[in-house]
């Protein structure tokens, strides 16, 4: 990896306008092939908060089937069960993970690693939440990434905080309702319609469609962009 390439991919600005998905299942040759044939340009997928990458989790072999298929890939870190409490330390601790599993599985930066923000406990503060992210997406910009944020149901902020406050300038809304974000906007959405299943070689997977856009100001997010030769001609799975 140099200068924010590897062998297939760059990292680059994503395209407005782009169809994608997100899983929380391994992406196999098949299902690659699949998604792109049915319009698809890239895959989030997930990131561990420990470390090494917990199996099932994105591994350096499929960020190369997911390239090698034509589709960018951006990664997005596992959110904790539902009623967890944020704090600075766990914020830093998490994001710590990010990076080291991001640059495990070849992960260059300066793409948007995202933090799920959703399922926080009732009893937590704004201001332990907005410590907790900025923990986070501190640790994460320090090693060279793009901190970006997916917002959740269930999460305290409005959306002055979620503009103000943290320290990340890339927004993801999820499928439930959740506070606009004061001035910027969003760069990324995901569907409100039902996951559709894609079939891979092992089986069928769920999947949740996103778009990206350019937000309020035109910023996007960044990806792992396949190689043109990939978007010419991406590999089949046999």
């Amino acid at each position: 990896m140099i200068d924010g390439t590897i062998s297939g991919g760059t990292a680059a600005a994503a395209t407005a306008g782009a169809q994608g998905f997100d899983s929380d299942t391994t992406i196999d040759p098949g299902a690659a092939a699949a998604l792109f044939a049915a319009g698809f340009r890239f895959a989030v997928r997930y990131l561990s908060r420990t470390t090494p990458q917990n199996p099932g989790d994105l591994g350096a072999p499929e960020v190369a089937t997911i390239l090698d298929a034509g589709l960018a890939l951006m990664a997005v870190q596992h959110c904790p069960r539902s009623g967890w409490a944020p704090s600075a330390e766990l914020g830093g601790s998490y994001g710590a993970a990010a990076v080291i599993n991001a640059r495990s599985v070849g992960l260059p930066p300066p793409i948007t690693l995202w933090f799920d923000l959703e399922g926080v406990a009732a009893y937590a503060t704004a201001a332990d939440t907005i410590a907790h992210v900025n923990s986070w997406a501190g640790a994460v910009a320090a090693a060279g990434y793009q901190p970006g944020i997916y917002v959740g149901a269930n999460q305290p902020l409005t959306a002055d905080e979620l503009y103000w406050r943290l320290r990340v300038q890339r927004y993801w809304r999820s499928a439930s309702i959740v506070p606009d974000i004061s001035y910027r906007g969003y760069c990324m959405a995901q569907a409100l319609a039902p996951s559709p299943i894609a079939t891979g070689t092992a089986g069928a997977i769920a999947i949740d469609r996103d778009v990206t856009l350019a937000d309020n100001f035109g910023d996007l997010p960044q990806w792992l962009a396949p190689s043109p030769a990939a978007i010419a001609a991406p590999r089949i799975a046999s």
